[in-house]
């Protein structure tokens, strides 16, 4: 036989028992829903922050690089326009042979 919650066979502080524990487990499965939707939602604004601020600095890392091998190329060069000066106006009794290789 079938007994209906809100039947005169059941009294009313059990009907009101099992109400209260129906609510509170739909609150608790909605709060929980809740909590873990939130929780994905800032982890994934965080992957993404993470990956732009990344890539930001993957960017800047390259343009220093970029900017350290035109440097040094023009300190190359600077050098040996310097050593081909300095072979040029040495003496002739002084032997350079070493550095013009």
């Amino acid at each position: 036989t079938t007994v209906l919650l809100l039947s005169d066979e059941v009294s009313q502080f059990v009907a009101l028992i099992r109400s209260t524990g129906g609510f509170v487990m739909a609150g608790f499965l909605l709060g929980n829903m809740t909590t873990v939707t939130l929780g994905r939602r800032k982890s994934f604004s965080l992957e993404y922050s993470f990956q732009a601020a990344l890539e930001l600095a993957v960017e800047a890392s390259r343009k220093a690089d970029s900017i350290l091998n035109h440097t040094l190329k023009n300190t190359m060069a600077d050098a040996v326009g310097d050593i081909d000066m300095f072979l040029q106006k040495t003496a002739a009794n002084i032997d350079v042979t070493h550095l013009r290789q």
